[in-house]
């Protein structure tokens, strides 16, 4: 078994780096949460959990017909946000505003990947950056207003030409490895 994802890779730019510290002052020193590192950041199109070994060569077949057609797109960062309630934040992200080509292989994967067993999410699929994990907050309140003073106001961009099927090897102290398996280039 293999613990999957596609995404789309991104590079960090000097303003998130500013951006990530910035949150990470703005918040409780006794918040439990894990940064990820900045040379692992991704938008994450569909997130497949474990997968046989088997699967994965047709999982292979299936990401390069369902990018087969489409151009090389942008897509734009928008705003700070966190999955999860207010009460109980869990992820900390920045959402990319859904470009219709990225709306349309998020369409076809969750269609083709049921031909192999796989499910399909029933969520609204939200393109994102992941800053970090919550594991627990000391104070809510800080965490929030840090989200609020740092927003997102400059606008980001992030040319996209290629899809990338990733591994995610957990390690202790929850930092993911990711190993690229295969890139799949728009056309």
């Amino acid at each position: 078994m293999k613990r999957l994802f596609i995404a789309v890779t991104y590079a960090p730019e000097p303003w998130l780096q500013t951006l990530t510290h910035n949150l990470k002052k703005g918040m409780s020193k006794m918040d439990q949460t894990n940064w990820v590192d900045d040379h692992l950041y991704h938008i994450t199109i569909k997130f497949l959990g474990n997968i046989r070994e088997e699967k994965i060569p047709h999982l292979s077949r299936i990401l390069s017909q369902c990018v087969h057609d489409t151009p090389p797109f942008s897509l734009q960062l928008d705003q700070l946000k966190a999955f999860g309630s207010t009460y109980h934040p869990r992820v900390l992200i920045i959402t990319a505003i859904a470009h219709p080509c990225m709306i349309q292989i998020h369409k076809n994967i969750e269609e083709q990947i049921q031909k192999i067993g796989l499910k399909p999410d029933f969520g609204n699929f939200v393109p994102h950056l992941t800053l970090a994990r919550i594991h627990a907050l000391d104070d809510k309140k800080m965490f929030w207003n840090a989200i609020n003073r740092y927003q997102i106001n400059d606008t980001h961009i992030i040319p996209v030409d290629k899809i990338t099927l990733y591994e995610s090897i957990l390690t202790k102290g929850y930092q993911p490895r990711y190993v690229a398996l295969e890139e799949f280039p728009l056309k």
